[in-house]
């Protein structure tokens, strides 16, 4: 580290150091707080000045910020003005970075923006930049994420403190700001979105296409320095916990052990559910049937919501219905070719007979003020809530989301002889295919005699869930996720029906009635005075077992 003034002569000295691989610092002596750091084959021009945080033995907290690249600004007069207009707005107490971002962007005369009505601007601001995001989002991105994001990146998210600046005035604090704003107002799940969305939309505007409208760069990218995941003070697991932790595993009536996870939902709540679902009088026809065909198909709920009405083709001859997924609904964007139960294709006839010829959707969206005839599919926050709602209905130990269907699917299957392959299929990763080019872009099997195996052992396991909901004294254990004992699954290689004719009649449902209208109260915690009494018991009993045991190994002769 060295001090000097530095000019063109410096930083080619520097240049030549950094092609070596050399890690340098010079400080400029005309400007305080100007320097050129050379780390590998980069150079950046940082602002370094000290701020009002002290450490314990009193000393004041240096900081520094890069700037820019010296590529980009290689003058280094400019880069002493950009460096003076922020130790200026340190001493009158405003944002130092802000004032270095507005007047770089100034001293490198950077095109103005696009948007009409304000020539002024030399760089976007932030409602300039979410609409030029909109317009020409990444190639890699699809369209239904791009909404996503732009949804995101609202007023009502991100709040007016962002449309009130430009993107180089936006500081990685204020970023932080938003994020536990939308934590605090308790939505964990949009702040990650936010934030996911924020992290893409900046390092689009950095990109070497569009770093000159919107002032931004590698270095002065405030996402840089944003974590998305925040590490949280986790506590210590005790004893307690251990004990706790053994009801993760059960025997089932044959001596069997089973693993109870909680974000699989149970062979009774399915049961339930099912129940619930196949009685007409449970539900409206319109919850029935997504509710059915999201459990039966086990497919994304966007997949389902937005099904198209002459996708799905059933035949009674062969007992069996087909799904011709489009590629634009699918993750791998691939169509995709899926079987599943003539039980769930009944109620969806009943339900296709209630729609008019010209409706495109089989779920068509909600008619609302704003639009009374509405032209696109149902919303896919409707699926979570109507789950939600069937299984408060259906009397289920806790509440399942529509993505825990198919956990309950790979998780009950993989213990009864399916293979990590053949689950694939139906889930549609890329429908199990390799990697190599012609597995990928020549081979368009459909594979029907695997999804039609794979799909009757899951319409099986949907029977054993609803006799177990009618009779929960065949198992021992209703929160088992299944047996780790695999059950062998013999290989055919010909085409079967996926639901025998005569299963439908085997199961007798209860009436309506029967189902309890009202969710059970869920178990105590662990926090209950009473179940920790008998936790303590435990470890009074193992603390006089290990007493014993060393005093036994004490008496013994070596």
């Amino acid at each position: 580290m060295s001090t000097e003034v530095i000019t063109g002569t410096t930083i080619n000295r520097i240049r030549r150091s950094a092609k070596r691989g050399d890690s340098l610092e010079v400080h400029d002596l005309i400007q305080p707080g100007l320097s050129i750091r050379a780390t590998g084959r980069r150079m950046t021009w940082y602002f370094r000045f000290t701020t009002k945080t002290q450490r314990t033995d009193g000393t004041k907290v240096r900081t520094a910020h890069p700037i820019c690249a010296v590529d980009g600004c290689p003058d280094p007069e400019k880069m002493r003005q950009v460096v003076g207009a922020g130790c200026a707005a340190l001493q009158e107490g405003r944002d130092p970075l802000a004032a270095v971002r507005v007047t770089l962007a100034e001293a490198l005369r950077l095109p103005e923006t696009r948007v009409s009505g304000e020539p002024s601007l030399h760089t976007w601001d932030f409602p300039a930049f979410r609409e030029e995001f909109k317009n020409d989002p990444p190639s890699d991105l699809r369209k239904d994420t791009v909404d996503g994001y732009y949804r995101a990146l609202s007023k009502t998210q991100v709040g007016t403190v962002f449309y009130a600046k430009r993107l180089v005035e936006i500081t990685p604090q204020n970023i932080r700001t938003v994020r536990d704003d939308i934590l605090r107002r308790g939505h964990a799940r949009q702040s990650k979105l936010t934030l996911q969305a924020l992290r893409t939309a900046f390092d689009w505007a950095t990109e070497s296409s569009r770093s000159a409208l919107s002032g931004l760069t590698e270095d002065n990218n405030p996402m840089s320095q944003v974590v998305s995941k925040r590490r949280r003070n986790q506590r210590k697991p005790t004893n307690e916990d251990a004990i706790a932790a053994e009801e993760f595993i059960k025997l089932d009536i044959n001596k069997n052990f089973v693993v109870a996870y909680r974000n699989v939902p149970t062979m009774a709540d399915i049961g339930k559910l099912l129940i619930l679902l196949l009685q007409p009088a449970g539900l409206p026809l319109v919850k029935r049937t997504i509710l059915l065909l999201l459990v039966y198909s086990v497919q994304r709920r966007l997949t389902v919501a937005s099904a198209f009405r002459k996708a799905l083709v059933g035949f009674h001859q062969r007992d069996v219905a087909f799904w011709v997924l489009d590629g634009g609904t699918t993750k791998s964007g691939r169509p995709h070719l899926l079987p599943f139960s003539m039980r769930a294709w009944g109620v969806i006839e009943s339900w296709r007979a209630t729609l008019s010829k010209s409706s495109v959707w089989l779920f068509p969206g909600m008619a609302t003020r704003r639009k009374p005839s509405p032209n696109g599919h149902i919303n896919v926050r409707t699926v979570n809530e109507w789950m939600y709602e069937a299984c408060d209905l259906a009397g289920c130990a806790r509440h399942s989301n529509p993505h825990s269907v198919r956990k309950a699917f790979s998780t009950y299957l993989s213990t009864r002889g399916i293979s990590k392959a053949e689950v694939k299929l139906i889930l549609d990763h890329t429908e199990g295919r390799g990697t190599d080019v012609t597995e990928v872009h020549y081979n368009f099997d459909p594979r029907l005699p695997e999804k039609q195996k794979v799909m009757a052992v899951w319409n099986s396991f949907l029977d054993e869930c609803i006799k177990l909901a009618q009779n929960p004294r065949e198992i021992s254990s209703p929160d088992s996720t299944g047996s780790v004992t695999p059950v062998r699954v013999g290989d055919k290689s010909h085409f079967e029906p996926i639901v025998q004719p005569s299963s439908v009649q085997i199961l007798q449902l209860p009436a309506y009635s029967d189902v309890p209208a009202v969710r059970p109260k869920p178990q105590t915690g662990v926090s209950d005075s009473t179940r920790l009494d008998k936790l303590r018991a435990k470890l009074d009993s193992r603390k006089q077992l290990d007493e014993t045991l060393e005093r036994s190994l004490r008496k013994r002769p070596i």
